[in-house]
């Protein structure tokens, strides 16, 4: 026997081990395990656009971004959540039914008795006064609802704005990318030229070996390019959850024009603007309400709630061996019922006390969270202001390091410049160039985050 049940709860096991395999979506095929759930993410690279925009990066993120996925489900919960806390304003009704069979032998053969009653029982109640509690209890748990759809909504704008950062940067590295090509074409026609020189007889062995080491240090900073834009691309492809190696052809906007031109307002105007719109600090707000309902709720806990309520029930007989007919009978019952802890040991008056800790910790959340978000504008503000400067500063050194080398290079073709003056103004221009590319990227970047920071999908249409 005891070997028998060893071997059904062995057998129990096995089955319960498969099944949790298969409820994850894993299956063994041989010796190889398949995650069926990556495999369905990998089946998403099949949909992408052959030419895929900032617009299309933001879609494919909304709908594959885990974070959205999770908010989405957290506010859905939340949702549940109030629709139960409606059903206490509707009143109880349950449904039973009972079955007996009694037979007693008594010592006095008249008191035998053999019977069987059967038949439906149906208790109504109703919740009429409690304080409050009800209402208060409900407005938490709808409280709730409101802060977490709009932290559903603020996370929407939070994956916008990472799919943002991440375009204008690989913008910004594909951008550094054609221009670390146009600089070894460069550096490639001074070597050429530098040996060539060399050969005749008009330049020394050391113009050749400045212009090659020009040259090499071109084709680094080219592979070096290269690999981050490798990983510019590998950030987007997360973001917008598909897997790094999916076919991605990101259109970057090399020709759009920079958003330099916005009309400027008193920052703290901003501030007020962004304490008013971030959904973040609303989603907060909501949740102060919450705690502060559920502050009441507990206090009305403290009180006694009044009920009215109903019962029916019906009954069958069937006699045994007496000299008696099938029978049946109705009961009806109802009552006023009075509830009240008097003493529970303090707990509910404990449970006042944490409501109202929570409450007031609630409420400094709220305010730490608005000193952040003014801070956070303030800075935004400030770095917009500070790319704009950057990229027409940046813009101007350009100019002037692209003259200085078109005149060393025709110095040093004339005889007149040494290959150091040709390199040296060659590395100019490459940091020109380099600053020119990050300053366009990150004027982008900083007139998105402060579209965040204020709350807003288009700071343009703002200030």
């Amino acid at each position: 026997m005891h070997v028998r049940i060893l071997r059904l709860l062995i057998l129990s096991a096995l089955v319960y081990c498969c099944t949790t395999n298969n409820v994850f979506g894993e299956t063994l095929s041989g010796d190889e395990k398949v995650d069926l759930v990556w495999e369905s993410l990998k089946d998403r690279k099949q949909v992408l656009p052959d030419e895929i925009t900032l617009a299309h990066l933001i879609d494919l993120a909304l709908q594959n971004n885990s974070s959205t996925r999770q908010a989405w489900q957290d506010q859905r919960i939340a949702l549940f959540e109030k629709r139960q806390s409606m059903g206490s304003y509707l009143p109880t009704v349950s449904v039973s039914g009972n079955f007996s069979r009694d037979k007693i032998k008594d010592s006095i053969r008249t008191h035998d008795r053999n019977q069987m009653s059967y038949g439906p029982k149906v208790n109504a109640e109703y919740l009429v006064f409690d304080f409050g509690k009800r209402f208060f209890s409900y407005k938490e748990t709808a409280e709730m609802f409101t802060s977490l759809d709009l932290q559903y909504k603020q996370v929407v704008q939070d994956v916008m704005l990472q799919v943002e950062e991440n375009y204008y940067n690989f913008y910004g590295v594909q951008a550094a990318l054609k221009a670390a090509g146009s600089d070894l074409d460069n550096a490639k026609t001074l070597y050429d030229a530098a040996q060539k020189r060399f050969d005749a007889g008009v330049v020394a062995k050391i113009d050749v070996i400045q212009a090659k080491s020009s040259y090499e240090n071109s084709r680094y900073l080219l592979e070096n390019a290269k690999g981050e834009l490798q990983t510019a691309k590998a950030n987007i492809a997360e973001v917008i959850g598909v897997p790094a190696d999916a076919d991605l052809n990101i259109v970057t906007p090399l020709d759009e024009t920079l958003p330099v031109s916005i009309q400027k307002e008193d920052v703290s105007s901003l501030i007020e603007q962004a304490i008013i719109n971030r959904h973040d600090i609303a989603s907060m707000r909501a949740s102060v309400i919450s705690k502060k309902a559920a502050l009441n709720a507990a206090t009305a806990n403290l009180f006694p709630s009044i009920s009215i309520g109903g019962e029916w029930q019906k009954n069958w007989y069937q006699y045994y061996s007496e000299e008696k007919h099938r029978e049946h009978d109705n009961e009806y019952s109802g009552a006023v019922t009075v509830n009240w802890d008097i003493f529970d040991g303090f707990a509910n008056l404990n449970a006042r006390g944490q409501a109202k800790e929570e409450f007031k910790k609630e409420k400094e959340i709220l305010l730490a969270l608005e000193l952040s978000a003014s801070k956070e504008v303030w800075i935004k503000y400030h770095n917009y202001e500070t790319a704009v400067k950057k990229l027409e500063y940046s813009q101007s050194s350009f100019e002037a390091s692209s003259d200085l080398y078109r005149l060393v290079l025709e110095g040093y073709e004339n005889g007149i410049k040494s290959m150091l003056d040709l390199t040296s103004a060659q590395a100019t221009l490459q940091t020109a160039k380099s600053s020119l590319v990050s300053s366009k990227k990150d004027l982008f970047i900083a007139i998105k985050d402060l579209s965040h920071a204020i709350g807003s999908i288009s700071v343009e249409n703002d200030i």
